[in-house]
């Protein structure tokens, strides 16, 4: 099974220009999850920012039809 830090890949929903964005379950709580991965432009300063600030963004955002922000972080390799 592939894992991303805790969080077991249950299969890629979508692919962009920045990334990946995966449906996972989260073990800690047992439930499905959204986790985005920044590609290799994820190393340039200016798209950290951008992830950091859309991280913050979603994390105030509380409406029945948007997902909830659970966790941010890095991560040197997705295993």
């Amino acid at each position: 099974m592939t894992k991303i830090g805790r969080f077991e890949v249950v299969r890629r929903l979508a692919m962009g220009g920045m990334g990946a964005i995966y449906l996972a379950r989260d073990p800690r709580d047992d439930r499905l999850v959204a986790v985005k991965i920044v590609g290799a432009s994820g190393g340039d300063e200016q798209i950290r920012q951008r992830v950091a600030r859309e991280a913050q963004l979603a994390a105030r955002l509380h409406h029945p039809n948007v997902i909830a922000f659970v966790d941010g972080g890095e991560q040197d390799a997705a295993a």
